[in-house]
């Protein structure tokens, strides 16, 4: 019996070498895809939107006389209009 104590090698390649061409000089990644201008604006427009909403959907709930549970469960059913609303905008 012969027992050799080095097992097969299997060869590691790397990246480059695993047929996938690299990027041309030129190229470069984008390095923030988000403009943090414009998500701080939309930021801003969600915000009043949900602030514009509360004071709102509270006066149509006092004008209503909704008080307690139901005015409670009043805002959030026009909360969840408004969170659909502007998912499907």
């Amino acid at each position: 019996m012969s027992s050799s104590s080095s097992a097969p090698r299997s060869r590691v390649s790397s990246p480059s070498s695993a047929g996938v061409p690299s990027p041309p000089s030129s190229y470069r990644a984008p390095l923030h895809p988000l403009n943090p201008r414009h998500v701080m604006q939309n930021n801003k427009a969600l915000n009043f939107a949900r602030t514009s909403l509360s004071v709102l959907s509270g006066g149509v709930a006092g004008i209503l006389g909704l008080t307690a549970l139901y005015g409670f469960l009043f805002y959030f059913v026009v909360s969840g209009f408004l969170g659909v609303y502007y998912l499907f905008r």
